[in-house]
């Protein structure tokens, strides 16, 4: 009931920061998203703008590259909004995500050593290793507070402060630039 999309981007981004400063080198990202406690409800807090401005954030700023995002359990109407989803991005990124209807298909694109025990892996319940990487910022918090004050320094680059190819047109609802 209480899905709120901000917040899972935000719970993102601690995990984004954390790992951004930590010693150890990533070589790119691999994301499973499992649909399947979601509801019809909670589609369309899913693909709005929040979403595809994040998906932007971490193609363009983040250190390490997202090398796929699989999406499980994926209720056909969900299908319709990543599709719609997938064409407002690069099709670089686009082309990275996949939609998976068993998750016993990721054993085509991941080792099962990397899976938990829900997929057919060999770590750990989703539950046991949300709760172990839970304890573990946990036990950081002090660093994850410091880090979360954190601000940038200097004038933000153009093409932060405008969104003009959020969907290829340049204006706004008053007044659009139509070429």
């Amino acid at each position: 009931e209480g899905f709120e999309m901000v917040s899972l981007i935000r719970a993102a981004l601690i995990a984004y920061d954390f790992r951004i400063h930590q010693d150890a080198t990533v070589a790119g990202e691999t994301i499973v998203l499992d649909m399947n406690n979601l509801k019809p409800k909670h589609y369309a807090k899913i693909f709005g703008m929040p979403f595809i401005k994040f998906i932007r954030f971490s193609w363009n700023n983040c250190p390490y590259s997202l090398k796929n995002v699989f999406i499980v359990n994926c209720h056909p109407l969900l299908e319709k909004g990543v599709n719609l989803c997938k064409s407002t991005l690069p099709e670089k990124i686009g082309n990275r995500i996949a939609l998976l209807s068993n998750p016993q298909d990721l054993h085509k694109y991941l080792p099962r050593q990397c899976l938990p025990i829900d997929y057919g892996g060999s770590q750990g319940s989703i539950q046991e290793l949300n709760s172990a990487f839970t304890k573990f910022l946990l036990q950081r918090k002090e660093f994850l507070e410091t880090i979360s004050k954190s601000k940038p320094t200097g004038p933000l680059p153009e093409e932060v402060k405008r969104y003009t190819d959020e969907f290829g047109l340049d204006g706004s609802f008053r007044k659009l630039n139509i070429d």
